[in-house]
């Protein structure tokens, strides 16, 4: 459907309702005509406002629909405006009601007359939403109609069938509510207009009371609604991604039982304000116990025949969430839940029972009260059609005579009241008494000298009554009346009484029958669930056949299940031999595998002792490289240390010898100051020598502790340093090393094992600089560090001759190297990541021919875990 076409459908739904819903509006006030114009002027200012109001709000409303069709591609804000607008556009729609019809009848009521405001104001708040509810479910229809056939730019959302649930359960759930309101309320009219017999004054009590004591019991009603719904809600604004099996399953028992509790709910309500009405017009109406009855059962017909209706749009509704829910959690399916299917079946059959049952009986007694009322009046004409008949031929001559004659034509049955020229009351002739009195109303009719028929509501009595004939030789005779009973009263009241209770009867034959059909059809189901779940336990031996079974669908499904069961014995069975077989089979296959698996334990573990050597091995071999270097360190140390103890030793001496050969103290003091410099200057080489060994020794002791169970907290940039005096022998011909280490945030590990990564790859470093060809920058070393996130880096670079690109990728392997024999075993990059990828880091290395290299170590600030397996060539990019 195009846009265009949705257009036009639109604009006519709402003008076709704005038509009705204004009709229903203004009906209670006076005729067009008769307003004042400045009544009208400002009832077609309103409504121009309203149509203008409506027009740009709702545009805007609908301003995605239109984006979407004219793009051909339905967005997730297009389904979304879809959702919302109903709900939207009834509250706008209300309001705009309210104003348009409020401001003339508050200017009408100025004049003294309340009634129609309070009327116009009723329709606005419960006629007009129920209307709108009709077409906004309308114009949604519509929307959706329009929008499937489009592509959607974001499928997992915009075809998502809970979308218009997610939107507004409540409000969908109220507007189908509302929208079924509309044929309830109509045929509650129509019943109330045509069989229940109410006067023209108390229908109009009943138009003033109804709306507020409807909309007194439809508020609460909502609010009950929306708690009742509470649990889908919940369910529904969860995101999809979490798991909660408990609020799965009240979202989906809810959902099952809700339609059903909603219709039977609207059943007790509009029967409650039946009841109310009923009472209320007993009490101050004036209303019979006949009317108040027929106004009940009225209202229960026709609440129940919308109510199942409204069940089915609810399950309807409701249908989406059930599927989605059932595929979510399939075994919830299995769980008995409060409505078994006998029970929808009675609740359904037994509604549309008692619907039919009871409109026909509503129809035969308003058929009857038709019949024997045209009876009772064709009776009372033609009563008094002999009566007039035999006083015209037979005419009294005096008044004893029409006395005798009136006396003769009263039965047990029959009543004549004869009201004589100028007298306040009427003569009443009777077979028998008591004789009720008749009222003024009846009274008057008699003085009025026409003829005519009426009901006595209060005495039980239908009247035929008319002037007498003026031809006797007494004069002008008066009125009479012939009275007898209603169609309420004698043997029409039994009647009336054998006609409920015939219908009575028929009702509960109806509803034993809809009871019995229900339970025939729903014990074969219940034998075929119990051999179900005999089958799904693996039952397979045959079953007992259920109960009730014949050639309709319930005996082909079970014939289906049986011919399924027999197959799946004949299957397991064959299976249980292979079964047998296979078992055989792999007892042989576990001992082989069994077997295989300890020698493969047995070489995984000398292998791993392997390699644990060659580790040790390697490590052992690059200390050996280290030691000449630090033995030149330490040499400088240490002959400073024997180059100061001799003069030192000789220094003593003297100065114990001039302490004994000096007799005088002053000059004593003055030979020991000057010895006490010297001597102290000698201590300070000697110390410093000391140290600068000590710090020798304790580096090369860190970087010989290979225990990785000591992982602790530690500084990065310590390591770098330590690595670098270990090499100071080897950085010294002619080596810059430029370190930019600023303070980084400490790591989890082991300090000696992270100094032999630094220390390897500044050896590699050192051993490429040797290689660069003379000429050209000076050697140089640079190493930097920062932070980066979650991870702290460390850079080596180097400008030596570099890597060639078609090694680079093989550089971290076990045993590869490009050095000659017997100048590298290629473990020193192996052993680097291995150790960092135990402390959850990783390296990473970019080389340019003829540029240098450049190798990151990137450590996380925690310990991350071991990652065995790992791809060794990663972390290398060229």
């Amino acid at each position: 459907m195009g846009r265009p076409r949705l257009h036009v459908q639109l604009r006519l739904a709402d003008g076709c309702f704005a038509i009705v819903e204004l009709g229903v509006l203004l009906a209670p006030l006076p005729s067009l005509r008769a307003w004042p114009r400045t009544h009208l002027v400002l009832a077609l200012a309103l409504l121009g406002g309203a149509v203008l109001i409506w027009a740009l709000v709702v545009g805007r409303w609908r301003a995605p629909l239109d984006r979407a069709l004219a793009a051909r591609c339905a967005s997730l804000e297009a389904h979304r405006a879809a959702a919302r607008l109903g709900w939207r556009t009834l509250w706008l729609r209300t309001a705009l009601a309210l104003g348009v019809g409020l401001p003339p009848a508050v200017a009408n009521a100025r004049s003294g007359d309340t009634e129609d405001l309070w009327l116009v104001l009723w329709a606005g708040l419960l006629y007009v939403p129920h209307l709108d509810a009709l077409r906004a479910l309308l114009c949604e229809w519509l929307i959706r109609g329009a929008l499937r056939p489009l592509e959607v730019d974001t499928p997992p959302l915009a075809t998502d069938p809970l979308l218009p649930l997610r939107e507004g359960l409540r409000g969908r759930l109220l507007l189908v509510a509302l929208a079924m309101g509309v044929p309830a309320m109509l045929g509650l009219l129509g019943l109330a207009l045509f069989f229940v017999p109410l006067s023209p004054p108390q229908q109009q009590r009943v138009r003033l009371l109804a709306p507020p004591l409807l909309l007194g019991l439809l508020l609460p009603w909502g609010l009950w609604v929306l708690r009742r719904a509470r649990p889908i809600e919940h369910f529904l604004r969860r995101p999809s991604t979490e798991a909660d099996d408990k609020l799965d399953d009240q979202a989906y028992r809810t959902a099952q039982f809700l339609p059903y509790l909603l219709g039977l709910s609207k059943v007790v309500l509009w029967l409650l304000a039946a009841l109310i009405l009923g009472l209320w017009g007993l009490w101050r109406w004036g209303l019979d116990a006949e009317g108040a009855v027929l106004l009940v059962g009225a209202s229960v017909l026709v609440t129940l025949g919308t109510a199942l209706y409204e069940m089915l749009w609810h399950r309807a509704t409701l249908a989406p969430l059930l599927a989605h829910l059932a595929a979510r959690r399939p075994e919830g399916v299995g769980q008995r839940h409060y409505l078994s299917l006998r029970s929808k079946m009675l609740i359904a059959f037994g509604a549309l029972t008692l619907f039919a049952c009871g409109l026909s009986l509503l129809w035969g007694v308003m058929q009857y009260r038709a019949v024997s009322t045209n009876y009772i009046r064709r009776l009372g004409d033609l009563r008094l059609e002999q009566l007039l008949a035999d006083l015209r031929e037979h005419p009294p001559v005096d008044q004893t005579s029409l006395s005798q004659l009136l006396r003769s034509r009263a039965r047990a049955e029959v009543l004549i009241y004869h009201l004589p020229p100028g007298m306040p009351r009427p003569r009443v002739y009777a077979a028998r008494g008591p004789v009720p009195e008749l009222p003024p109303t009846a009274i008057a009719m008699l003085h009025s000298g026409r003829r005519g028929q009426m009901e006595l509501p209060t005495l039980r009595l239908s009247a035929s009554y008319g002037p007498l004939p003026a031809t006797s030789p007494l004069g002008p005779l008066g009125g009479v009346l012939i009275a007898q009973p209603s169609h309420r009263g004698g043997d029409f009241d039994t009647a009336a009484r054998l006609l409920v209770g015939f219908f009575v009867l028929l009702l509960l034959g109806a509803s034993g029958a809809v009871v019995l059909t229900a339970a025939d059809l729903t014990r074969p189901l219940r034998g075929l669930q119990r051999l179900a779940g005999a089958m799904a336990h693996g039952d397979l031996d045959p079953q007992q056949v259920p109960v009730g079974l014949e050639g309709d669908e319930i005996g082909r499904l079970y014939a289906a299940f049986e011919e399924m069961r027999r197959a799946l014995r004949e299957r397991f069975r064959s299976s249980t031999e292979a079964h047998f077989a296979l078992e055989a089979q792999v007892a042989r296959r576990t001992a082989e595998l069994a077997r295989r698996n300890r020698e493969r334990e047995e070489a995984l573990e000398a292998l791993e002792r392997a390699q644990e050597e060659l580790l040790r091995a390697e490590k052992m071999a690059s200390l050996g490289r280290l030691v000449a270097g630090i033995a030149h360190e330490i040499n400088n140390p240490v002959n400073a240390v024997v180059n100061t103890a001799v003069p030192l030793g000789e220094a003593l001496s003297e100065l114990a010898d001039r302490a004994a050969r000096e007799p005088d103290p002053e000059a004593l003091r003055q030979v020991l100051a000057a010895t006490l410099v010297e001597l102290r200057s000698m201590a300070r080489v000697i110390d410093r020598a000391a140290g600068r060994t000590k710090e020798i020794v304790q580096t090369l002791h860190n970087y010989s502790r290979s225990d990785p169970t000591e992982i602790g907290p530690l500084d990065l940039r310590r390591c770098v340093e330590e690595s670098l005096d270990l090499l100071q022998h080897d950085l010294s011909a002619g080596i810059q090393v430029v370190c930019e280490l600023p303070e980084l945030a400490p790591v989890v590990g082991s300090a000696g094992q992270l100094q032999q990564v630094f220390t390897n790859l500044l050896t590699n470093a050192v051993q490429a600089l040797a290689l660069r060809p003379p000429g050209g920058d000076p050697p140089c070393i640079r190493i930097t560090g920062q932070r980066h996130g979650q991870e702290v880096q460390v850079v080596i670079e180097d400008n030596g001759p570099g890597i060639p690109p078609e090694v680079l990728p093989r550089i971290f392997d076990p045993f590869f190297t490009t050095k000659d024999v017997g100048q590298g075993s290629g473990l020193g990059l192996a052993i680097v990541h291995s150790i960092l990828l135990r402390h959850g880091g990783r390296i990473s290395a970019h080389s340019e021919p003829g540029r240098g290299t450049v190798m990151t170590v990137s450590l996380p600030l925690h310990l991350g875990p071991k990652q065995d397996g790992a791809d060794r060539n990663t972390g290398a990019t060229a």
